[in-house]
């Protein structure tokens, strides 16, 4: 698994396999699915079970594009539009 480099965190999530590793919320720790919308705090995954929102800030992520990578939700709290244009 990489590490996160700074283009993937420019990068369109929606549609995308996700992995919750940690999560300050108990619940979401360990959910996979995939990243059906954003917003500033939150992602909604589609799983098995439905779909669930799970809070951005205080969780990490394996994102799934050619390869796995970590993301740290506390570094992706923005919205979309406004985390794409990042520099």
């Amino acid at each position: 698994m990489n590490t996160t480099p700074g283009h993937i965190l420019r990068e369109e999530f929606i549609g995308l396999p996700c992995k919750v590793v940690t999560s300050s919320n108990i619940n979401v720790a360990g959910m996979t699915g995939v990243i059906i919308d954003e917003t500033l705090n939150t992602f909604v995954l589609r799983t098995a079970s439905g779909d669930k929102t799970v809070m951005k800030k205080g969780s990490r992520f394996i994102i799934t594009k050619d390869k796995d990578y970590m993301i740290n939700g506390d570094k992706v709290c923005k919205r979309p539009h406004e985390r794409i244009m990042l520099r």
